[in-house]
């Protein structure tokens, strides 16, 4: 039987061409790695981040100033979203959401209140809607040019809780999947309300100092009006996305502390299995599902952005990449089948 790191390995140098990095971990050991030519540079160099950067209103997928590269960190992309659902787990085991199925807008702007009024039924989403991408709220990704869909037209919008919420009701919340960015925006908006500060210092804090995640290691890019872009712009290093990988696989617990309660971890990773638009695919608390695994759940971002957690394997998979004109394989591809 060929194994699971060999088959990895073959996979791999078929698509070396669009990946910056690879890392596959297994029972804490890394087996195989990759580097770009320019990552590697950039890794060696320590490549720092350029003082006084500032995103424009759109966050242009070809600029160069943001992607794939901040100084030696990578982007994310929607792996972003997967650490705001670790984010908000931390946050109900210290109980600053009661619960997830609290209605969101106690936990809004208060300005953000005429939306509901307008619109009566928005008052009926739940935390739980915005964690399953099941808000209701009309949200189309790809229209056609990127610019013109929903989430390009957010980028370039002055407040994006305001734009989110402004969105139409299509559905009756909790009852309908649709892969939506403005729901991640909306759970940022959620959190910073729940634990009463700004959403990146919580992570900073809860999540990523306990890990070892430096703060140097770790860039947000923000909204206008300074919310953290959580459906894209988080960037980290290499270490700090296979130390999140190795936090779930580990269901919440670092160490000897447990850092995200395990029954939200199961729920976020395991039991929750919505049917999403791809077949080979199920959806979580904003983790991605293995349809023929249910144990094994991946963190997906556009570009060729992977955090792949098998527990029956033991194992990490980290995938980094740039590839716009969407020549990667899904991540079932790196993945053993049977």
């Amino acid at each position: 039987m060929v194994s699971f790191n060999s088959i990895f390995k073959l996979r791999m140098k078929r698509f070396q061409k669009w990946m910056d990095a690879y890392v596959f971990v297994r029972d804490g050991k890394v087996l195989n790695k990759y580097s770009s030519a320019e990552y590697e540079k950039r890794l060696s160099s320590g490549a720092q981040i350029p003082k006084g950067l500032k995103a424009h209103k759109m966050f242009n997928m070809e600029d160069g100033r943001f992607h794939p590269y901040l100084g030696s960190l990578h982007t994310a992309q929607s792996i972003t979203k997967s650490v705001l659902s670790l984010a908000v787990g931390i946050a109900v085991k210290r109980g600053a959401i009661g619960s997830l199925g609290d209605t969101i807008e106690g936990y809004l702007p208060k300005s953000l209140g005429v939306y509901f009024r307008e619109e009566p039924k928005k008052g009926m989403i739940k935390i739980r809607d915005l964690l399953t991408m099941r808000s209701g709220l009309r949200w189309n990704v790809e229209p056609g040019w990127w610019a013109d869909s929903d989430t390009g037209v957010l980028e370039q919008s002055d407040n994006w809780l305001s734009f989110v919420l402004g969105r139409k009701l299509v559905a009756t919340p909790g009852t309908k999947w649709n892969y939506s960015d403005g729901d991640a925006i909306l759970l940022a908006g959620v959190l910073e309300g729940a634990v009463g500060e700004e959403a990146s210092e919580f992570i900073r804090r809860e999540l990523f100092e306990p890990l070892g995640v430096k703060k140097e290691e770790v860039y947000w890019k923000r909204s206008p009006q300074g919310l953290i872009d959580a459906q894209g712009g988080l960037y980290l290093s290499v270490s700090g996305f296979l130390k999140l990988g190795h936090l779930v696989l580990k269901k919440g617990r670092w160490g000897r502390r447990q850092l995200i309660g395990l029954e939200y971890m199961r729920e976020a990773t395991e039991t929750t299995n919505l049917k999403t638009d791809d077949k080979a695919y199920r959806y979580g608390y904003m983790w991605w599902k293995d349809a023929r695994d249910a144990s094994r759940c991946i963190a997906w971002g556009y570009g060729g952005q992977y955090l792949i957690i098998s527990p029956k394997e033991e194992s990490v998979v980290l995938v980094l990449g740039w590839d716009i004109n969407n020549e990667q394989p899904p991540p079932l591809q790196f993945l053993p089948r049977g």
